[in-house]
């Protein structure tokens, strides 16, 4: 099949998508819960935790990243153009 095919679209996962999130503990509280979900796993980037929550039942998460994270490293990033 070519691509762009009906079977090749059927077949693709996402795995996870990033949140930016202004608060990372009070969103972790919020998808677990209120919605249901757990935490499924965490890591750290310097200062900031990154955390994953999904279903328990589902291979999907959603990746809550501290927006301070993206504005650290935008400044970073800027500072060399």
């Amino acid at each position: 099949m070519g691509v762009g095919s009906r079977n090749e679209w059927e077949t693709m996962r996402v795995g996870y998508v990033v949140l930016y999130v202004q608060d990372a503990d009070a969103c972790l509280r919020f998808w677990t819960e209120q919605v249901g979900m757990i935490e499924k796993g965490s890591k750290q980037a310097g200062a900031f935790s990154i955390r994953q929550v999904g279903f328990a039942d589902q291979d999907f998460s959603f990746e809550l990243v501290p927006l301070a994270l993206d504005r650290k490293s935008t400044r970073l990033n800027s500072s060399h153009t």
